[in-house]
């Protein structure tokens, strides 16, 4: 255990002070999963491209799946290394009767067996089935290829989805092996940070109570770096919950202007509907207290300050803790941005447009159906991640849900994991919120990242409310939007009020319908009055 503290130890040095000892290590997968550390996205230079085998559809008719016979065998994807695979995911219109093998460097390893599994990954914590959704973050390093074999056992079609993240590495990389206890101890830590989170023990630590006035940005104390910010709690004592969309977190790094961190405190935190849970390796709340987790480093300075938009006072109380650093600290900052948005036709819904060299880590979605959309048919849309203006690297998986791990529209009840969860589903309007970590397969961008999801097939479904944060790490300067503006009104994910403008049109709708009715039924008289002539 001493020897596997110490590892972890030395790889956070060479995270910390930026040395590109810890770069290929870490493409390696080596320390990539330390929930508590969690500092890969810190490395620099910056980890090697991530790419993204998936069942997308080319033509993007939202046929994005393989179609599998009645008793179909079939090798769905085939991935030639040397190659690192981040991340697996899959599901199926069939899953009690679906059989999928994975055949790396010849080696079978079963991963589902009619439906139901077969014990891999081997560490809970980095994968398994939920709902008729199989992923996994196991490590793999392909030699040669990697084949992902998939069984129809069913007397009817099965439609098989699929993605895999994965990275292409050298030789000396793929040869390298971390042993399977090494993963079981940080699979352990990853479960237990995730549900009871404990703080760390840095050198330095700063708490405080503030009293936030209405329509007012108020100053935490600031801290003087460098520094890495490990630990950042807050406590709001609004009781009306719908106050907390409206109470922003801002963050400055290193005396900029304009903050890095600019969002609603509870849709930071995956709450776009109501106070839930949410239990991840790096975001945590009871639902009502929110602790951030993700390593903040800053050579000058950090500025807190909380907006509250809020019509009455609010009383937030704060803890931080922090490691103070002799040296350098890397040069990304960690940045955070909200999005709002009524999708249009045709266009779809931006989460992101990052210019500079970074790398995303991960997002929450609060989707919201419009009045026409009785069913969450709006998920068919799939995310698309741009990667520095160049199309061989943009991402595109195979719906809303997919890119979350989950499938079918999400279960009905909720669902927390390290890296991944649902945090609310309900109906009346159908709406949904969700979150993940890309902490394992993030995605690095040299010149511009742009990362947007689409609504329905093919963005066809307007008049739905969109909104998110999106999390990544960036150097200066940093340009990026949308930027929102705490000052004007919070767009509000209320259901009344976000169909309020919608059925007001209802009347209209009602009209040009009879209307429809009306000509129809009397083309149909025409028709048959004609054909008893004619008879």
């Amino acid at each position: 255990m001493k020897t596997c503290i110490s590892t972890v130890l030395a790889a956070l040095g060479c995270l910390l002070t930026g040395s590109a000892v810890g770069a290929q290590k870490l493409d390696g997968y080596r320390l990539v999963h330390d929930a508590a550390l969690g500092l890969p996205v810190l490395a620099s230079p910056l980890p090697a491209d991530v790419r993204l085998l998936a069942s997308t559809d080319p033509q993007r008719q939202n046929k994005d799946y393989l179609l599998l016979a009645p008793q179909e065998q079939r090798t769905a994807a085939t991935l030639k290394g040397p190659a690192l695979v981040l991340r697996l995911w899959f599901t199926s219109s069939v899953p009690e009767k679906t059989t999928v093998l994975m055949r790396v460097d010849g080696k079978a390893m079963p991963l589902l067996r009619q439906g139901k599994p077969t014990g891999y990954p081997p560490v809970k914590a980095l994968g398994g089935v939920h709902e008729k959704a199989f992923f996994s973050y196991y490590p793999l390093r392909v030699r040669q290829a990697l084949q992902l074999h998939v069984v129809n056992g069913s007397d009817q079609e099965n439609k098989f989805f699929f993605q895999i993240n994965y990275q292409s590495i050298s030789d000396a990389v793929a040869e390298t092996t971390t042993p399977a206890p090494r993963w079981q101890q940080l699979g352990q830590r990853i479960e237990k940070e995730s549900r009871h989170p404990t703080p760390p023990s840095p050198t330095s630590t700063a708490s405080g109570t503030v009293q936030c006035s209405p329509q007012q940005e108020t100053p935490l104390p600031p801290l003087t770096g460098p520094g890495v910010l490990r630990y950042c709690a807050l406590t709001p004592t609004a009781t009306e919950w719908r106050a907390l969309e409206k109470v922003y977190l801002l963050i400055r790094w290193d005396d900029e202007k304009q903050p890095s961190v600019i969002a609603p405190l509870s849709w930071l935190f995956g709450q776009y509907f109501e106070r839930g849970q949410i239990q991840s390796t790096l975001l945590y709340s009871d639902g009502k207290s929110f602790t951030l987790r993700f390593p903040m480093p800053f050579e000058r300075s950090a500025k807190f300050s909380m907006w509250n938009g809020h019509a009455a006072p609010v009383t937030v109380d704060w803890s931080v803790r922090y490691e103070k650093r002799n040296g350098a600290v890397p040069p990304y900052r960690f940045c955070a941005t909200a999005a709002a948005q009524t999708t249009e036709r045709g266009k779809p819904f931006l989460l992101l447009d990052a210019q500079g060299e970074g790398v995303l880590v991960g997002c929450t979605v609060g989707l919201q159906g419009g009045e026409m959309n009785r069913t969450l048919s709006f998920l068919e849309g799939n995310e698309r991640i741009e990667v520095d203006d160049n199309p061989q690297k943009t991402l595109e998986g195979t719906g809303a849900e997919d890119f979350f791990n989950s499938a079918w529209f999400f279960p009905p009840q909720p669902f927390s994991f390290p890296f991944h969860g649902m945090t609310f589903k309900g109906v009346d309007p159908q709406r949904v919120s969700a979150y993940r970590l890309m902490l394992t397969d993030r995605v690095p961008f040299k010149k511009r990242l742009r990362l947007t999801l689409q609504h329905g097939g093919r963005n066809s479904s307007p008049g739905c409310l969109y909104r998110a944060v999106t999390f990544w790490y960036q150097k200066a300067p940093r340009h990026f939007a949308p930027r929102p503006d705490p000052t004007a009104a919070t767009p509000s994910m209320d259901v009344k009020a976000s169909l309020k403008s919608e059925r007001q049109a209802e009347p209209l709708l009602w009209i040009l319908g009879a209307m429809a009715l009306v000509i129809g039924a009397f083309f149909f008289y025409r028709l048959v009055d004609k054909r008893k002539r004619a008879g």
